[in-house]
Parts: C-alpha cells; structure tokens; sequence
C-alpha cells in the first residue's frame, strides 16, 4: 500500500498547532499567527518557483505579474478577514502585543521566534528543494499550472476564511470549534497546494 506524502505532511503540520494548544497553553490566536506564519512563507517559496520557471524559459517578468498580484491580493484579502475574525472572537486582542508574544513566547528557555520561525522557513526550503528542484518541476510545469494550483488553493483558504468570519459575525463559538475549523481549512489547503 503507498502513503500519499502529501496527506502525512498536512497531519504532521497539524501536529504543532494541537500540541500548541493542548501543552503549551497557546491560545487561537497563537495557533493563527503560526499558520499565518507558513502561509507566507510558502507564499515567499512560489515567488521563488516563480523565478526558476521564469529562468529556464527565459521569460519576461511582466507575463507573470498577474499571477503575482492576484496571490498577493487573496493573501492580503486572508489577512483582512482573520483581523475581522479575531476583532469578532476576541475584541480584546492587541493584534501586535499578541505577535510580540509569539515571538517571544520562551518554551524549554529559548523564546519560540529563534526556534519556529528558522524551522517554518527551514521546511518551506526543504519542500521547495524537494518537490520543485529536485524532480526538476521548473523545466516540465508552466506557469500557468503553477499558478492555477495555487490561486485554487488561496481561493479556498479565503473562501473556508470568510465563512468561518461571517458564521463568527452572528455566533462566537469556543476557540476549540475553531481550532478544529482552522486545523480542517488549512489542511485542506494543503492538500491542494
């Protein structure tokens, strides 16, 4: 029987958020920032397929300029809705207090931001390096199919975002129904990307 690597890679990346909030005390919104986190990173890692497509065909910057301003634009457009969200949930919330702390945040002496972040950017490199250079990708996809696969993928985030933000508008659930909606979302963004 063969494991699609692709469904253990999105339960490994749940792991840290549940650990996060069942051990470690994280709240919501620490387990938001963390993917968050990730999501700008891969964001970052397609500019990078981007420009390895775009060398081995030798191709103009401006053929592709859509493509990056309409994966910028739905990431800004998720972030909107999240600041919308946790105004709703927790109106309390001092958006960069609550960042501060999560880098700040120290777990066995070493404050999270030296430790989680190098290890997003650390596995976003090996994905990259693994999944796209490797198996040479940027000599067999168009920019086109990459591109296509990932507005897919962003366009359900925003989608799976909104309703979350809009529900949250006329019902605040506990923050456990939620995490168990972000853990869902964000893994079956995942699994499309």
């Amino acid at each position: 029987m063969r494991v699609n690597l692709r469904i253990v890679q999105a339960l490994a990346d749940a792991i840290i958020p549940i650990l996060g909030y069942f051990l470690w005390d994280w709240g919501l919104f620490f387990i938001v920032l963390y993917y968050l986190l990730d999501l700008i990173v891969s964001e970052i890692f397609m500019h990078l397929k981007t420009r390895e497509i775009r060398m081995f065909r030798s191709g103009s910057m401006t053929n592709y300029m859509k493509y990056i301003v309409l994966g910028m634009s739905l990431i800004a457009s998720i972030l909107l809705l999240v600041r919308i969200f946790i105004m709703q949930t927790h109106p309390q919330t001092d958006i960069l207090e609550e960042i501060i702390a999560f880098c700040s945040y120290k777990d066995m002496g070493i404050a999270q931001g030296y430790l989680l972040i190098p290890l997003v950017i650390f596995v976003g490199y090996q994905r990259f390096k693994t999944e796209f250079l490797q198996p040479k990708k940027h000599e067999t996809t168009t920019m086109e199919a990459l591109w296509s696969s990932r507005l897919k993928s962003l366009i359900l985030l925003l989608t799976s975002v909104g309703l979350i933000t809009g529900t949250a508008y006329f019902i605040v659930f506990p923050d456990l129904i939620y995490l168990a909606l972000l853990l869902a979302s964000y893994s079956a963004y995942q699994l499309l990307r």
